[in-house]
């Protein structure tokens, strides 16, 4: 009798075994290319990667918009964005560091010549 149930609760632990194997490689697919897409998302608007400054209740309908806009330009046959965060980081310690020289100087007004966009990126952006 114990031969038998240990047969059944082996065949069954296969069963399984094939089941979860099945399962977390179809996980590992999907999240693969979800991984992809938000990666491309983020490279196309750098506001979903630094950080979206919105009331939890206008983030939603911002996300499905850049979604919406990037399937835009894939059907129009834009090109994916590359991956210049080298640019950004790099526009961004320049930025910083003119800020850093003005305020140093004294110049006040130099501050308020920056652009809203590139204000919010300087604040969002750590080196």
């Amino acid at each position: 009798m114990c031969g038998i149930y240990t047969q059944e609760v082996a065949v069954k632990n296969e069963i399984k075994g094939h089941a979860e194997q099945a399962y977390n490689s179809s996980q590992i697919l999907a999240r693969n290319c979800i991984e992809r897409t938000i990666g491309i998302l983020q490279r196309r608007f750098p506001a979903l990667k630094y950080g979206l400054r919105l009331k939890l209740s206008n983030t939603l309908p911002v996300i499905v918009a850049t979604v919406v806009v990037h399937n835009i330009a894939v059907t129009l046959g834009e090109d994916e964005p590359a991956d210049d965060d080298d640019e950004l980081q790099q526009y961004v310690a320049e930025k910083r560091l003119q800020l850093l020289a003005d305020k140093s100087r004294g110049n006040q007004s130099a501050n308020a010549d920056i652009d809203p966009i590139t204000r919010q990126l300087l604040a969002c952006v750590e080196l």
